[in-house]
């Protein structure tokens, strides 16, 4: 009910209730997703329209078109727009070999030989290219990948071909910490008082 604002796969939980495992959220990412994406569309579409013709804000006045820089951004029926664009070519470049190292080393069957490949392709990356927008891109790849690699064992849809078997040490929450410039994955131990 809040224009532009679209949930598609498990966040949005309209077909498989509470159960989120990954595996079962394809069909929630793959007709929610093609269902919110036409609607994304359509909204662009008259996003851009009104692009040519300037913002109209709550108080009624015009105001000029998206603001320059990095991304674009404008006020529209009270919501901020934001689009991010790549400033080089050497950034889209980058973005490119991120999604391959995360989709080598996070395919549906894992193992340690593929996450180490993708985990050094994405340090390489982060140490290329230097922008604010990039770093905290590759900091998340990292941390996805460096968790999987963490978790020595099979669960659910994290599927490591060699530790196939479920393993009670790692029923617990890990975190992943960026400081220093170095991701680290590690167990956190739930207090009862921080339990709801």
């Amino acid at each position: 009910n809040i224009e532009q604002l679209y949930a598609a796969g498990e966040c949005a939980a309209a077909y498989h209730g509470a159960n989120r495992l990954g595996g079962n959220s394809l069909l929630g990412a793959i007709y929610g997703g093609m269902t919110a994406a036409g609607s994304v569309l359509a909204a662009l579409q008259e996003f851009s329209e009104a692009s040519q013709q300037g913002f109209r804000g709550e108080d009624g006045k015009t105001s000029g078109k998206a603001e320059s820089g990095n991304s674009d951004t404008a006020k529209v029926d009270g919501c901020r727009v934001r689009e991010f664009r790549y400033t080089t070519e050497e950034e889209k470049a980058a973005e490119e070999r991120m999604e391959t190292a995360l989709r080598e080393g996070l395919g549906i069957i894992r193992d340690k030989e593929t996450l180490l490949k993708a985990l050094k392709e994405l340090e390489e990356i982060r140490t290329e290219v230097h922008s604010d927008e990039m770093t905290a891109r590759h900091c998340f790849a990292e941390a996805m990948v460096g968790s999987a690699l963490y978790r020595e064992e099979s669960r659910g849809a994290h599927t490591r071909a060699d530790f196939p078997e479920t393993k009670e040490e790692f029923r617990k929450t890990t975190a992943a910490e960026f400081r220093d410039g170095v991701v680290s994955i590690f167990p956190v131990e739930l207090h009862a008082e921080l339990m709801i």
